[in-house]
């Protein structure tokens, strides 16, 4: 492993994004502190404009959780697909790091609007996960679909619990300015809220002119 020091001066998340492009880097990797309410929305936080500019994927670490009996290691990881663009870069980010560590990967669909009456299950989560699912047996990787409903955020850091996961994986637009303090950023929150570590995936809208 080779290890290089770098000593940046300015604004600290345009440095990190800079440094991370001059040294050529496939990924960055920054602490966090598990954020709630409008503290996760302020402009000095430096996890948040990284996320929303840096093109590459963006690893998120939390303080350490103790390992109990009760909890122990599964070496699972939970990504969240909605047949998305940059769900599919978050697919595909899990697969390749489930399949060069050997782990499970859970992939959580989360229906947010009620079914028509009669129905059982939504055919749209069911089509995105059969497709993950194909995905995940080309990349010779272990693949459980869950398909829930209700609120997005709430119900990724529920379920990546409730499935013993022991990181997140979720995809980005890679949205500035405003866009990216909406509270309709699911990747934000969760990232925010979250105690477990969460990769975040980069697939960035093409800007009109």
């Amino acid at each position: 492993m080779v290890y290089t020091s770098v000593i940046q001066w300015g604004s600290i998340p345009n440095a990190i994004i800079k440094t991370a492009a001059e040294e050529n880097c496939d990924l960055i990797v920054m602490g966090s502190r598990t954020l709630t309410g409008w503290k996760r929305l302020q402009v000095g936080n430096v996890a948040n404009p990284v996320i929303a500019k840096a093109p590459q994927p963006v690893m998120l670490i939390k303080p350490p959780q103790p390992v109990s009996v009760d909890r122990p290691l599964r070496h699972r990881i939970l990504v969240a697909t909605g047949g998305s663009a940059w769900s599919d870069a978050a697919l595909d980010q899990a697969f390749a790091w489930a399949s060069a560590h050997g782990l499970d990967v859970c992939g959580l669909y989360v229906s947010k609007q009620r079914l028509r009456s009669g129905a059982a299950v939504d055919p749209k989560g069911e089509q995105v996960l059969a497709e993950a699912q194909s995905k995940a047996s080309a990349a010779g990787v272990r693949f459980e679909p869950i398909l829930a409903r209700g609120d997005i955020a709430n119900t990724i850091l529920a379920t990546a619990i409730d499935q013993h996961c022991d990181a997140i994986v979720l995809g980005s637009r890679g949205l500035t300015g405003l866009k990216r303090l909406m509270a309709g950023s699911i990747a934000n929150a969760v990232a925010a809220k979250s105690s477990l570590p969460v990769l975040i995936a980069k697939h960035f809208e093409t800007l009109r002119a």
